[in-house]
């Protein structure tokens, strides 16, 4: 009987969240009267944003941002395989603050420079890329596109460097929309459409407490996956965007199509500088202005 109670029970190891107004002894556990949202502390591959770093951006403004590199490796346990990227928002807040949030990803250069890591190393979930100086100065200014123009410090789009552009979290994505595309009149230079979202509009405020019914539907996540206008390079058939053949060559984006961010196996650290899109990304997220709330957490995964 102790075994049984301890599964109803929620508690901050596991993540979980009473979602009535009493606790303890004066509430009767059962189905539908708590939340749960992935725990940082168990499982790598999630992130609480409200712990992220605060990083000086290539504009100028003051967000928090954290680059991590993923692959189709053992480290990021697939279960075998190609495997498409995408990221799942949580929350069991029952209020939802406003801020601005923005989850991106980035194939590699056609040279990419030194790699510092602000954490960890290698491609693993626990691993950062230090946004501050190297390689991560040139990440951290893509995923800052769309915020202000060049001319005032931003980083101009160029052909090659759109090609290596996937949107996650942004316009026109919400929870009604997890699948939404930007629309470009130039699909070369599709990063003026990167824009952030609204924090608030990422997930779904919990409603359960208000509406007194453990039956009340509430969903938890929302699992927004990587998609990308580049143009297929690869001669046999895979999405190849990023091949150093092509971004020499200057040849742009799709004009019709958006099509998912597909991760082929791979081992170890093998695709760290590898330029081809298939082998690993870099998944960038990011939020400024407001705060959100300590249960917000995005988790990379791999589908």
């Amino acid at each position: 009987m102790a075994g049984a109670a301890a599964l109803l029970i929620p508690s901050g190891v596991t993540g979980a969240y009473w979602t009535t107004a009493a606790a303890g002894n004066a509430v009767t556990p059962g189905a539908g009267d708590w939340c749960a949202t992935p725990d940082p502390a168990t499982n790598p591959r999630a992130y609480r944003l409200s712990d992220f770093p605060t990083v000086p951006g290539s504009e100028g403004t003051q967000v928090r941002m954290i680059a991590v590199p993923v692959a189709n490796n053992a480290a990021w346990n697939p279960a075998g395989g190609n495997r498409t990227l995408a990221v799942k928002v949580s929350s069991c807040a029952t209020t939802l603050s406003s801020f601005s949030l923005r989850a991106t990803a980035w194939s590699n250069s056609t040279a990419p420079g030194a790699i510092t890591w602000a954490s960890g190393s290698g491609i693993t979930p626990g691993s950062r890329l230090d946004l501050t100086q190297g390689y991560g100065l040139e990440v951290q200014a893509l995923a800052r596109w769309g915020v202000l123009p060049p001319n005032t410090g931003g980083t101009a789009a160029t052909n090659s460097n759109a090609r290596r552009f996937s949107w996650l979290v942004s316009t026109p994505r919400s929870t009604a929309s997890v699948n939404g595309n930007p629309t470009c009149a130039n699909r070369n230079t599709c990063t003026p459409s990167l824009l952030e979202i609204n924090g608030n509009t990422a997930s779904t405020a919990n409603t359960w407490v208000a509406a007194g019914s453990p039956t009340a539907t509430f969903p938890p996540s929302y699992v927004y996956p990587a998609e990308t206008y580049a143009v297929n390079t690869n001669s046999s058939g895979g999405t190849d965007w990023a091949a150093a053949a092509g971004l020499a060559a200057g040849q742009g984006n799709n004009g019709s199509l958006a099509s998912s961010v597909t991760l082929v196996p791979s081992t170890g650290d093998t695709a760290l500088k590898n330029v081809d899109g298939n082998l690993m990304q870099w998944v960038v997220i990011e939020w400024w202005g407001g705060t959100p709330s300590t249960d917000l957490i995005a988790e990379i995964v791999l589908q």
